[in-house]
């Protein structure tokens, strides 16, 4: 299938590809906060196998200005991606349940730390 007829052709006959299929993410913004030091885990997701496998989260405020990092876990608790900045954006490629872990690496200033954070879903 190497054109849009081709793909209307096939889908006519319901014999769509998986090139032509598109992922739809599921998109949500939160706002949350954390103490100083302080690591919590603020999402999670899983991933059945399918084509879809692009994860993202990004902290699109962060009202204080502390010192955050955002990391993605497996279920044993295992970095799969980030720990370096306050965005990951990764694919998945083994079945199973992860987590958006984030970290208020700051140890002085205010108590809490406030983001508004988004989390994007098999895109």
């Amino acid at each position: 299938m190497n054109s849009i007829l081709d793909f209307e052709e096939a889908a006519k006959n319901e014999q769509t590809t998986s090139e032509y299929e598109r992922c739809s993410p599921t998109i949500y913004t939160r706002y949350t906060s954390l103490k100083l030091e302080q690591t919590r885990t603020i999402a999670s997701f899983t991933y059945d196998g399918g084509n879809c496998r692009r994860y993202g989260f990004a902290i699109l405020r962060n009202y204080d200005g502390h010192d955050f990092k955002v990391t993605l876990v497996d279920s044993n608790g295992d970095r799969v991606a980030g720990g370096y900045s306050v965005a990951v954006s990764t694919s998945i490629f083994n079945a199973g349940t992860y987590y958006w872990e984030v970290e208020n690496k700051t140890t002085t200033g205010s108590t809490y730390g406030g983001i508004t954070y988004e989390v994007r879903s098999g895109g």
